[in-house]
């Protein structure tokens, strides 16, 4: 008996834990792959949200990816418009601040939803882990919310 409640409590973690790193987007359809997402009312919890809307946005809560499922059952266990909020995603960007480098900080940009390079401090969404190779497109970045000052 104890083996199973302890299963069980595992499973609900898990689950709490997943929708911590994967939330639902309540903008169905108007978020895209590789866009920041944030909060538009500072709770940071279960939406709604949307798509940043300005340089150094200080409610980012991470970037929405559309989720690849293994089965059904995982398909179920995760929400279905994640926010990734730790990790490595792609991201979509433009030179707005400059060529972007790896290593650089990445912020919102005036672009809705689109990344640029961290010169100021502000909030960021994550570090630059290639190059940039044209005016805009898509970058590979670890996700790492915070506040970055210089």
């Amino acid at each position: 008996m104890k083996k199973i409640l302890f299963h069980t409590l595992l499973i609900v973690l898990a689950t709490s834990m997943s929708a911590v790193c994967a939330q639902e987007i309540s903008s169905e359809g108007k978020i895209a792959d590789g866009e920041i997402v944030c909060s538009d009312d500072a709770q940071f919890t279960f939406g709604p949200w949307e798509k940043s809307q300005g340089q150094y946005d200080e409610m980012i809560i991470g970037v929405y990816q559309t989720p690849k499922y293994s089965s059904e059952q995982e398909r179920k266990a995760i929400a279905k418009f994640p926010v990734k909020r730790e990790g490595i995603v792609m991201l979509k960007y433009n030179l707005e601040n400059g060529q972007i480098k790896k290593g650089d900080p990445i912020t919102s940009s005036s672009e809705p939803g689109v990344g640029m390079k961290a010169t100021q401090p502000g909030m960021i969404v994550g570090i630059a882990l290639e190059d940039a190779s044209n005016k805009s497109g898509l970058i590979k970045i670890r996700v790492m919310i915070q506040y970055l000052k210089n």
